[in-house]
């Protein structure tokens, strides 16, 4: 389309490429599009959609896909709800068939769902948005995590981390909210998974400076270890 698009993250399988991105149309909607591969330049995607074509500011940051289906993780104010004062926006993940927009849901995905739902990871229930996403296969059955950051207070962001069944329930959430010193924000910026272990990465306001962070949970949802940057800076990928 016209509009002014980028591209937020990747997923390659089953032959072919998955791609999460932004427009500017309505305000900015999230862009899904489907790539067979190997690719060439100039070729058109197999399909692509722009969800949810409504009025907000709504995105995909990360994407997952699986035999079931395509997963978007990102944020939406058309396709939320806020249970405490004024309307902001939350949390989203979205599930496509993997032959694009034929479901019979909301601009054909197959359910969208607020994650986490309402009021939020904190009962404050402020802007929330998903920033990444990651699917695994545990004994035969598939999750997904999530990163993310939200408000769990006036003016600053904390990072969390989700843990999901294929249909979009959360099985639990951790923050760093007991990191915070003050009104300290952080920021999960990506996420990966390594031999059964989850890792954020992003930057934490720390001793007067953002610091980049890089965090490792367990799949109960234990924190392994942590670790901050002294010298500054930010995680803006890991793999």
């Amino acid at each position: 389309g016209p509009e002014d698009q980028s591209g937020t993250a990747i997923s390659i399988s089953g032959g072919a490429a998955y791609v999460a991105g932004l427009t500017s149309a309505n305000g900015q909607d999230g862009v899904a599009a489907s790539y067979a591969l190997p690719l060439v330049g100039g070729t058109a995607p197999t399909w692509s959609t722009i969800w949810p074509s409504l009025i907000g500011f709504d995105g995909f940051s990360g994407i997952g896909v699986s035999t079931g289906g395509v997963y978007l993780a990102g944020y939406s104010y058309g396709r939320t709800v806020d249970s405490v004062g004024n309307k902001e926006d939350k949390g989203i993940v979205v599930k496509f068939s993997l032959s694009g927009p034929t479901g019979g849901g909301f601009g054909g995905d197959v359910w969208d769902r607020q994650t986490p739902p309402p009021p939020g990871v904190w009962s404050y229930s402020g802007g929330e948005a998903l920033t990444a996403m990651s699917l695994a296969s545990e004994n035969g059955t598939n999750f997904m995590y999530v990163s993310g950051h939200g408000e769990p207070g006036s003016s600053t962001y904390r990072s969390f981390l989700l843990k999901l069944s294929e249909n979009g329930e959360v099985l639990w959430t951790q923050t760093d909210v007991n990191d915070q010193v003050g009104n300290a924000p952080s920021q999960a910026q990506s996420m990966t998974l390594l031999n059964s272990s989850i890792y954020i990465a992003g930057q934490t306001y720390d001793s007067g400076a953002w610091n980049a962070y890089l965090r490792k949970y367990t799949p109960t949802g234990s924190l392994a270890w942590k670790r901050t940057s002294t010298v500054g800076g930010q995680y803006r990928g890991v793999t």
